[in-house]
């Protein structure tokens, strides 16, 4: 497989990103009521329960993420907002959203959870997505001078 360029600092706004996604799509507002209906716990068992290595797991999954979606947008050849979001929507809806199917099915739950779960990926991969398209660095050459040449461009009378 060729080898790309990868923005790091794209990567790590897109984890960043990953985390304030992640908070407002499991907020009350949104679609916290119900993901914890879902899984079958109040507000008060979620607190409980929760560890500040949460959220650290949480950042480095998304690091790791949004690594993993800029290799396969430069294998894809994405250059824009619009070809990452492409490429993010598909990972999201074909490798996560599937398998995060896959797997509620064999524990027995709901569609409603599914939904709740599946598409928080996939809006979030289509964002880091958009983000790694259009930030994408491009290995451009450097511009030639007029007048100056390599010796791999001279004609080979000229080198010796």
């Amino acid at each position: 497989m060729p080898p790309v360029s990868v923005n790091y600092l794209a990567v790590l706004v897109c984890a960043v990103l990953s985390l304030v996604i992640g908070g407002a799509w499991f907020s009350p507002g949104l679609f916290g009521k119900a993901w914890m209906a879902g899984i079958g716990k109040t507000k008060e068992q979620v607190a409980a329960d929760y560890k500040p290595v949460t959220m650290v797991w949480a950042f480095l999954s998304g690091a790791v993420m949004a690594l993993t979606l800029a290799v396969v947008v430069g294998w894809a050849g994405a250059d824009s907002w619009l070809d990452g979001a492409r490429v993010g929507l598909y990972a999201g809806l074909g490798l996560v959203g599937m398998a995060t199917g896959a797997n509620l099915l064999f524990e027995g739950r709901s569609l409603k959870l599914y939904l709740v779960l599946a598409l928080h990926d996939v809006v979030a991969l289509a964002l880091m997505g958009a983000i790694l398209g259009a930030w994408r660095w491009r290995r451009r050459p450097a511009p030639r001078r007029r007048g100056s040449y390599s010796l791999a461009r001279r004609p080979p009378s000229a080198t010796r």
